[in-house]
Parts: structure tokens; sequence; C-alpha cells
């Protein structure tokens, strides 16, 4: 994997995680389910299709799913969603990235990160900071620019 691949399926194995314990703790349980589907999805986008992570998605959809909807709330359905989990991590160790789309949508949640860190670094009362070379006043203009060596 590569490593913006590996830091992307992280970020939202964590989301994931966060909304499995709010399920756990019976907070908005069917909100939670929405957003573990969500990331789901997510994370099926960013690889390879593969049988297996297809599977092990299935399980930990439907495991996360019974302990929101269910009656069953102990330690067996608690037990069945981190086993579920675990397989889930497991099979994502050996995701193939996909290709073309997965440059894109890695290209676009480097793009959000930074625009993230910029509005946390403006709220806090700092100027943003700009790539080396780059003015923080805007440049003036008029229109194109006409190529050099093209006359009228």
């Amino acid at each position: 994997m590569t490593s913006s691949l590996d830091d992307a399926l992280n970020e939202t194995l964590g989301l994931i995680q966060r909304a499995l314990d709010h399920i756990r703790a019976g907070d908005g349980a069917e909100t939670e389910l929405r957003d573990v589907h969500a990331c789901l999805l997510d994370i099926l986008e960013l690889v390879e299709r593969d049988p297996g992570i297809e599977a092990a998605s299935d399980d930990l959809y439907a495991a996360a799913k019974e302990l929101a909807l269910g009656v069953d709330k102990g330690t067996r359905m608690a037990r069945l969603l981190n086993d579920s989990l675990l397989r889930f991590r497991e099979r994502l160790a050996t995701a193939r990235p996909r290709e073309l789309r997965t440059r894109m949508l890695l290209s676009l949640h480097r793009l959000l990160e930074r625009r993230s860190l910029k509005r946390a670094s403006c709220s806090a009362g700092r100027s943003p900071t700009l790539p080396s070379g780059q003015s923080s006043q805007r440049r003036q203009s008029n229109g194109p620019k006409p190529r050099a060596g093209r006359t009228r």
C-alpha cells in the first residue's frame, strides 16, 4: 500500500472505530450506523475490488447494524463486532489501491486536509503558511497574458 492510501484508510478506520464506540454506548446508533456505512463505501472506492474485503465489509456492517438496531447488546454482540472489525482490518492490509480513482481521491483528501489546516491556523489568529515563493497578496490580473512570440 502507498503511504497516502495507508493514511486515508487509517483515518477512515478511525472514523469507523469512533462510530462503533458510539453505537456500543447507545449514542445516536442510527446516525452512527449511517456513518459506518458511508466510511465503508469510501474505503471500497479507494481499493481494488477484492471479494474478501467486500465480504469483511459486509460482515462488519451487519454486526454494527445488529448491535445498533437489534435486541442483543451483550458481550456476544460486542465480541462479534470486534472480530468483524479485526477481520476487515486484516483484509485491508493486503489491499491494492484503485488506480486512477484512488489517485484522484487521495489528491482530494490532501487538498481538504490542507484547507482544514489553513482554517485552523486562521481561526487561531495566525496567518496561514503559504508554499515558498507565494505571496499573500493577490496578483492584479487584467485577463490572460499573451504568449511570448505571438503577434497579432
